[in-house]
């Protein structure tokens, strides 16, 4: 019954946002398709039968790999082949796993579906595509289908791209051809070979367009998580002198990266930008310093450490040692005082994925200023490249931070609506967090509370 609300849901939520002829030639499209794919569902069926007979001495799994979103397509299917090298899955009987690509209307990047094809077994989406969904009405179809590319929406909560790789291992590899062609188009916007280089992704609202064929689509409820790329102009410059390029990444900017700094790249717009350049390029980099998007999985994948200026709150990824994050302070406008993190959980405001509701609680989120954003990207290349020892009031201000934040994510973990598992999330804290930030907010912890 909700699979059928769902369905007439998003069909009057179409009808409103699309044009009258738009909407009809998609719905029209769309009934189309399903004659052609029945046929397809009908063998999809016995072959889940077949399966079920052959699971006395084999197990057959299916797998879906969503390629909707750039972190999705990263990192799931690394979460998986990590789980599986580290043998930390219950074998009881011989497995074979198959795959399929699930695409939207806009696949993120060929370059990452081309690798991963190289280390799983995938097959055409018209054949696994309907067993994996006829799979889905048996009792038992969690056993045929692989579990672990959902359940944690790209949180590798159990830090397993860490755990995988601590030897040396590699989760993904360049061919020698591709290893070539990255290097020449390094060279092309002007990196040799022996040049250290930062990745920044700063978020903006042009991106999300591109998903979606409906060009009506109201995306503002994301526009907390949006920054102005003006405002990273002087950390690019600061990292410039300590030798680092600064490449801008983007498959499309709203606007652009103005700099007369050699050193500064504004790659979003450039001729050069191409799929296998973005994936390259993130697992090339020193640093990746993102405000939490899909493409900072890729760096994370290869092993490059993270500076992260993540909302909300309750979702900071805490899980890496290769990860320090930062936020974004939190005013409540009827008081005019700035919230703790204490509060900020007791509000739910710590999980609260909506700009709407931020506005309806009243509250508003401060951007960072441009120092705060140099200093945090300053101290994360010091603490990743330079090997930097945190003091004992920052030893001290990390501790009391992880004591705080599981204290109020077990206490209000029930607030949580999103599709991460609230119980799994958060376990153990790995990562940094912004020695800088917790200095200059001191009341964030309740230590001078206002």
């Amino acid at each position: 019954m909700y699979r059928y609300k769902s369905f007439l849901k998003r069909q009057a939520r179409d009808f409103q946002l699309m044009e009258f002829r738009t909407f009809v030639l998609l719905k029209v499209k769309t009934f189309l398709y399903l004659i052609v794919i029945f046929p397809f569902y009908i063998t999809a069926f016995i072959f889940c039968l077949l399966m079920r007979i052959l699971s006395v001495f084999l197990i057959i799994r299916v797998g879906r790999i969503s390629a909707v979103n750039f972190g999705n397509l990263a990192e799931d299917p690394a979460r998986y082949l990590c789980k599986k090298k580290l043998n930390l899955e219950a074998i009881d009987k011989k497995k074979i796993d198959l795959f399929y690509f699930f695409e939207g209307d806009f696949t993120p990047n060929t370059q990452l579906i081309k690798m991963w094809k190289r280390e799983l077994n995938v097959l055409p989406k018209f054949f696994l595509h309907p067993i994996y969904e006829i799979n889905n009405i048996f009792p038992d179809k969690l056993k045929f289908k692989i579990i672990s590319l959902e359940e944690n929406f790209y949180r590798d909560i159990s830090d397993l791209v860490g755990r995988f790789r601590k030897n040396g291992s590699e989760i993904l590899k360049f061919t020698n051809e591709e290893e070539q062609l990255g290097q020449n188009l390094l060279k092309k916007i002007g990196i040799n070979k022996s040049d250290k280089f930062i990745c920044l992704a700063v978020r903006d609202e042009e991106y999300q367009k591109l998903k979606s064929k409906n060009k009506n689509h109201d995306w503002s409820y994301h526009s907390y998580r949006n920054y102005n790329i003006d405002k990273f102009i002087l950390t690019a410059e600061e990292l410039t002198k300590m030798g680092y390029y600064v490449i801008r990444m983007g498959v499309k900017a709203s606007k652009p990266f103005i700099s007369n700094n050699p050193k500064i790249i504004d790659y979003a717009n450039s001729n050069i930008r191409n799929n296998f350049l973005d994936v390259y390029l993130g697992a090339k980099c020193s640093l990746c310093i993102s405000t939490g998007l899909g493409f900072d999985q890729v760096p994370y994948v290869f092993g490059v450490p993270l500076a992260l200026i993540n909302m909300p709150v309750g979702d900071l990824r805490l899980y890496s040692e290769k990860i320090i994050v930062t936020t974004r302070e939190h005013l409540d406008k009827k008081s005019k005082k700035k919230l703790s993190l204490n509060e900020i959980f007791s509000s739910g405001m710590a999980y609260c994925y909506s700009s709407i509701q931020f506005k309806k609680n009243e509250i508003e989120i401060i951007e960072l200023k441009n120092e705060d954003i140099r200093d945090f990207a300053l101290e994360a290349v010091n603490i990743f490249q330079n090997n930097y020892k945190l003091s004992e009031e920052e030893q001290h201000l990390q501790k009391k931070f992880k004591e705080t934040f599981l204290k109020n994510h077990s206490k209000f973990k029930h607030l949580r609506t999103s599709k991460n598992k609230s119980d799994e999330m958060h376990k153990e804290i790995k990562s940094y967090f912004s020695p800088s930030f917790l200095r200059k907010n001191q009341y964030w912890l309740n230590y001078d509370v206002r």
